[in-house]
Formats: structure tokens, sequence, C-alpha cells
């Protein structure tokens, strides 16, 4: 038998940008995690030449999980 479980979470996408083009690097399951890695997202965006960093939040996020 195969169970669907749905997870009901917040997303944060994170994007290394400059001023034409943007980059998604990374996507965490909440802020307080985005907030635990920035210092590491803004070391590795100076490394590569990106200008900033931006995100975007979407509040409520269905995940389907096929379990058995």
């Amino acid at each position: 038998m195969i169970w669907t479980l749905k997870i009901i979470c917040k997303m944060v996408k994170v994007y290394f940008e400059t001023g034409i083009h943007a980059e998604l690097v990374a996507i965490f399951d909440s802020e307080e995690t985005y907030d635990a890695c920035f210092d590491a997202l803004e070391k590795l965006r100076k490394k590569h030449g990106f200008d900033f960093i931006s995100e975007s939040v979407e509040d409520e996020k269905e995940i389907n999980k096929l379990t058995k």
C-alpha cells in the first residue's frame, strides 16, 4: 500500500544576482535555516563574482511525498 503525505512548509529560494542576471543557488525550508547559512552564502557570492543576494519566500508550499 502506498500513502500520500502532504507537507505544508515555507520555502525560501535564494539567488545570487548581478545587474542583469539572477541564478538560483539554494532552497531552504525555513527562514531560520536560511539565516544560519547566510554568512556562507555571502562568501560564495563574493567568490563567484555576483553583486548581491536576493530571496523569495513562498509562505505555503505543498509538497506531496509518497511513502509506504
